[in-house]
């Protein structure tokens, strides 16, 4: 609660002490949020000059008339100290006003619910006097937004595991920690709660006092029935809902837990839900929330809620049910032919399933909007067919992976359907077909038995047609041409497909066209150009293809252009330079392409230039290359003959007005720098902050390599010839690549025996000459002071050979995990972070390795993959330190707690294709836990040298 209330208490005091100001606690049912509301109101009630909690706002307006005019009267009682009589809400208004203006007041309103209720009781910042705070606890967020201007909004989080472990512990066993026999059977109601105080309250409470076996009885009857009592709270919002938000809410409790919102949009849509307005009215209501994949969740409790609205319909007979998402009320309903009020049926199953059906199932499912299938294979009775022509009228939506029949049926008229997704079918229909004038989608894709696509008449508003992989299909009919609405036409990896109509270009709404790995095309339509509102045009690995047609230059929309590994490709067009919105460009691999459009640079908004692989010389890089003053990333790759590209890219950019000003990610792999490649005046990358030289033959970095300020993450693995870090790596960098520089040995200076500036993570892999010269526990430490001293506050990491185990580490192990017991205020102390180490055999240059920390359940982890995209091995497999700090400001806020006091370290190590290796690549491995102490001993050592070390640290506590 203790961090709760800081954390609200910064949202009340974000306005000035002299302002009057509203904050929002908003939440689902049962987060908490009037307990948190009650104890700020306790903690700070003395500050003001009158005080009120108002609550269960929601509550008493449901129950009393003039309810309203109650809760006036009651608000200006308890701040004025007199009796009043408000009779008229408009009235009571102005009183409330007329009393309060010149006083300084906290106000809690509890439960507001309407809109109503916040403008007969605090309208306006003019009722209150200088200095009032107004809390206002609400699930609907809208609410406070849509009446107030200026509102801070604290949303209320579920409570982390410690919490919830403390809060059931005190309900269910009136102590800390349940007995040893209720260990497990706690972890379990904890999970099942998933963090809501409500429901960690109730049943802790029913629980309290019960046996193992009433506990386990329980548990097993949530998983069918969940609790009245908790159900009945978070149903409050549910029920306050419009009937079509209703449906969306269903629909994702059902069906679309932790779908991708834009994936939910198009399903919602297609039924008619409008899903923008409705998913943002369940967001507002604290029944749904996007994470920052922009993936859709609501609570697993809310989620059981609105499956259990569905189930209570008829627990007997699913198919009055309006939803079914299990393989048993499936088989129930197609095996006995019932599902009368079935509205949608979403079946995934991870492996195949099988059911024996009748040719009519669907025939009584008049209602079915929303049909998706996946790995259900049917089988009829008598050999029969399924009768596909049954299905429901009301159909919008369908999506059946391995579709049954042959065809579409002739009275397959299903007007309404919008999307059409039949992954691995055998064809699509026939010239019988009804039209389909509704349907957008059209996805049928992986149908290898489909060799040509018929008349596209049939679907005259198709928006998108998805083709992936059907690997038999050689034409497209012409009539495609028909579809005026037709924005995306994807045929990835249609292998036989030699050609596109030639009158492609009519399709004058294409957007996206995705050709990659049609590796049977040789051409492309003359008139390409036609199609203008063309923004990507995806031609990768295409092998066969020669030319790109000169009307590509009239594609003045194109955004992306990715012609990777086209490696028949010879030429560019020199029309390309009219491509005014291209902002990203990819020739990776064209390893036939020998020059390059003389006015590339007029492509004003190119942001992201591949030429990995191509075979152009540096020499015939079109000198306007340095006007992409957009550019962010550029890469180069393969040409040991771009060995002056450095100077070509910094020395022309200064000699134009303009210049790569705006680069940040600058590739130039294997190129053949060496020592004089790097000009003075590398300071004009002045966005640089990503820098790859990785594969180069130069033995020292210039001293000009300190003016790029904002570098941060800089590769310099298999430069074989680098011999030393000095003092020209910028002070900002967080990153350096170091594996494989075999003539590397130093990070110090040898005279003055001080660290050079490199206070970053480092990766130095198969460094083994620097690894015998200062030894990997020597280094590690040093590299770590260092990064102490100038970074606290910033992870660090360094992997380099070795296998002796740090001696200044006070828990080790030769296990792949380790336990740290840690002190009864060990968060209270002024701790700094943690610190791991891990030797290890790396089989082979691409590796992962990384420690996941466990507390009771819960988990965080470090990790670190070191990929790098090379074709042989460099020597020998070799064991590895690796030593990785994580700071405590990285570290969750809820792992900082007394009830914390030991924690687990599993270690793990993967190969190239992500397998765990075994155990027996891991040597030992260790952690330690950073004191202010510790660091006050590391930071007065003037040596370095390891026996100095251990017999300082050891003296300290862990």
């Amino acid at each position: 609660m203790d961090s709760r209330l800081e954390k609200l208490n910064v949202c009340v005091c974000t306005s000035s002490l002299d302002n009057v100001h509203f904050i929002g606690i908003c939440g689902l049912g049962g987060i908490g949020k009037t307990t948190l509301a009650k104890a700020y109101y306790d903690w700070m009630s003395s500050q003001f000059e009158g005080c009120s909690f108002l609550t269960n706002i929601r509550g008493v307006c449901e129950k009393k008339e003039n309810d309203l005019v109650y809760l006036q009267n009651l608000l200006s009682d308890i701040l004025n100290g007199l009796p009043t009589k408000i009779r008229d809400i408009h009235k009571g208004m102005d009183m409330i006003r007329s009393k309060l203006c010149h006083k300084k007041v906290l106000v809690v309103l509890d439960d507001i619910d309407k809109l109503d209720q916040l403008k007969a009781l605090a309208g306006k910042n003019n009722w209150f006097g200088s200095g009032s705070r107004i809390i206002v606890t609400t699930r609907d967020e809208s609410l406070l937004l849509s009446t107030y201007m200026d509102c801070s909004i604290y949303r209320v989080e579920e409570l982390c595991y410690s919490e919830s472990f403390r809060l059931f512990s005190h309900k269910a066993f009136k102590s800390t920690h349940p007995s040893k026999e209720y260990e497990k059977l706690s972890e379990q109601v904890i999970a099942y709660t998933h963090g809501l105080p409500l429901a960690l309250e109730v049943l802790g409470s029913f629980l309290c006092g019960k046996s193992v076996n009433q506990w386990e009885s329980a548990l097993d009857r949530l998983k069918e029935y969940p609790n009245k009592e908790i159900t009945k709270v978070l149903q409050i919002s549910f029920d306050g809902l419009e009937e079509i938000e209703k449906s969306i809410f269903l629909d994702i409790a059902c069906f679309f837990n932790g779908f991708e919102k834009d994936n939910i949009i198009q399903i919602m849509d297609s039924c008619g839900f409008f899903p923008e307005i409705g998913i943002r009215v369940l967001i507002d209501k604290s029944l749904l929330h996007v994470d920052n994949d922009d993936k859709v969740w609501m609570h697993d409790l809310l989620q059981e809620m609105g499956k259990e609205i569905v189930r209570a319909k008829s627990r007997n007979e699913p198919g009055r049910c309006s939803r079914i998402w299990n393989y048993d009320d499936l088989c129930h309903v197609l095996e006995h032919n019932t599902g009368t009020k079935v509205e949608a049926i979403v079946c995934r199953f991870l492996e195949p399933k099988k059911l024996v059906c009748d040719f009519e199932a669907f025939s009584n499912m008049k209602k079915l909007r929303l049909l998706i299938l996946q790995n259900l294979v049917l089988e009829m009775r008598d050999g029969q067919t399924l009768n596909i022509g049954n299905l429901s009228n009301e159909l919008r939506f369908l999506r059946w992976h391995e579709f049954p029949a042959k065809y579409l049926p002739s009275n397959f008229q299903r007007g309404g359907l919008v999307e059409l997704k039949l992954w691995l079918s055998k064809h699509l229909w026939n010239n019988a077909i009804k039209p389909l004038n509704n349907l957008k989608t059209i996805d049928i894709s992986y149908s290898t038995n489909l060799r040509k696509f018929e008349d596209f008449g049939v679907v005259p508003n198709l928006e998108k047609l998805i083709l992936v992989a059907c690997v038999n299909l050689s034409e497209i009919h012409p009539s495609i041409t028909l579809l005026e609405r037709l924005a995306i036409l994807n045929l990835k990896a249609c292998n036989s497909l030699q050609n596109l109509p030639t009158s492609i270009g009519g399709l004058k709404s294409l957007n996206v066209l995705n050709l990659e790995g049609c590796v049977s095309l040789t051409d492309l339509p003359q008139d390409l150009g036609m199609a203008t509102y063309l923004e990507q045009l995806i031609l990768e690995d295409c092998r066969n293809l020669v030319e790109i047609p000169p009307s590509i230059g009239l594609l003045e929309r194109l955004i992306i252009l990715n012609l990777k590994a086209c490696i028949r490709l010879q030429n560019l067009p020199t029309s390309m330079g009219s491509l005014k919105s291209l902002k990203v460009l990819n020739l990776e691999g064209c390893v036939s392409l020998t020059n390059l459009p003389e006015d590339l640079g007029l492509l004003n908004s190119l942001e992201e230039l591949n030429l990995r692989g191509i075979s152009v010389e540096d020499r015939d890089l079109p000198s306007s290359i340095a006007l992409l003053e957009n550019l962010k990333t550029l890469s180069c790759c393969g040409g040991r003959q771009w060995n002056n590209m450095m100077k070509i890219i910094v020395g022309k950019g200064l000699s134009s007005s303009a210049g790569l000003f705006s680069l940040k990610k600058l590739e130039l792999v294997s190129c053949g720098l060496g020592n004089g490649a790097f000009p003075e005046n590398l300071g004009c990358l002045v966005s640089l902050e990503q820098l790859n030289l990785s594969n180069n033959d130069f033995s020292h970095l210039p001293i000009s390599f300190n003016k790029l300020s904002k570098l941060r993450h800089i590769d310099l693995s298999y430069c074989r010839d680098l011999e030393l870090l000095g003092p020209e790596l910028p002070h900002g960098l967080e990153w350096v690549g170091l594996s494989y520089c075999v003539s590397l040995d130093k990070f110090l200076d040898p005279l003055m025996k001080k660290i050079c500036s490199l206070v970053c993570s480092a990766t130095c892999v198969g460094c083994l000459k620097l690894a015998t010269r200062q030894g990997s526990d020597r280094t590690a430490f040093t590299l770590l002071k260092a990064h102490l001293q100038n970074l606290p506050l910033k992870r660090f990491d360094i992997l380099l050979p070795g296998n002796e185990i740090p001696s200044w580490f006070t828990r080790t192990s030769f296990e792949p995990s380790i336990t740290l017991q840690l002190d009864p205020n060990w968060c209270n102390s002024k701790w700094m972070g943690l610190a791991v180490f891990l030797c290890a055999l790396i089989p082979s240059p691409i590796f992962d390795c990384n420690v996941k920390i466990h507390e009771r359940g819960h988990r965080f982890g470090l990790s670190n993959s070191y990929h790098r995209n090379v074709v042989s091995v460099v020597g020998s497999p070799a064991d590895h330190l690796w030593l990785s700090y994580m700071p405590r400001n990285k570290i969750k806020a809820e792992w900082q707690s007394n009830n914390c006091n030991q924690l687990k370290f599993s270690f793990q190590t993967k190969d190239l294709d992500g397998e765990t290796l075994t155990k027996k690549y891991i040597r030992s491995c260790g952690v330690r836990h950073f004191d202010q102490k510790t660091w006050m001993m590391m930071k007065h050592l003037h040596r370095f040298t390891l026996d100095r070390v251990v017999s300082v640290l050891c003296t300290s506590k862990t």
